[in-house]
């Protein structure tokens, strides 16, 4: 199914939402190469030392296994979803997968070297609800004009300070995008209470 983007004075719109931002998906290269490499060099090498292959090799596989089908299936998700779409209220994927912006959570994941180089990888990644149910990630990339305008907009519609680059913080897990004090259609009642 087809997304019915229309354009009107120059916006672009989704179902009468108006389009705040586009973001293009990618795939993070270095994750997925690792995850299909590591395990074959570390066969081949265990292979070649003969190690004797016990019950403890078989359980740390699998969860390495795990692991690594993890990071694959967020990078084909990636690749399936091409492209995010942030209105007021949802997130649209080109797959036609509509996310209500009040369930979304986000955290920051770092991948790092001691001397901060090659291995060193930032994403920011977004989930409906739980971790289980993903939506999308980015790699965190303060030079790239699209990943601040997706920071920003998000930034605009939840005025969550946590999402911003400048205040990434990787103890936490997990944090709701929209903090859910009040709607904005319910800020008069909101108003009410607080005086």
């Amino acid at each position: 199914m087809a997304l019915n983007i229309e354009e009107k004075d120059g916006k672009k719109y989704i179902d009468g939402e108006e389009i705040l931002c586009e973001y293009e998906l990618g795939v993070n290269m270095f994750k997925i190469s690792m995850s299909i490499f590591g395990p074959l060099i570390f066969f081949f090498y265990a292979k070649s030392k003969d190690y004797d292959v016990g019950v403890l090799y078989f359980i740390v596989l699998v969860i390495f296994l795990i692991f690594i089908g993890g990071i694959l299936l967020r990078n084909i998700q990636n690749l399936y979803r091409k492209k995010v779409f942030i209105t007021q209220n949802h997130i649209i994927t080109a797959s036609n997968i509509v996310i209500n912006i009040e369930n979304v959570y986000f955290f920051y994941s770092r991948m790092t070297d001691s001397q901060g180089g090659f291995f060193s990888q930032t994403e920011l990644i977004f989930y409906n609800g739980n971790k289980f149910n993903f939506i999308f990630f980015g790699e965190v990339n303060e030079d790239n004009e699209n990943f601040k305008k997706l920071i920003q907009t998000l930034y605009d519609i939840s005025n969550n300070e946590n999402i911003l680059v400048e205040n990434m913080n990787f103890s936490k897990s997990r944090q709701k995008l929209i903090k859910g004090e009040c709607k904005k259609g319910d800020r008069h009642l909101f108003e009410k209470i607080t005086k």
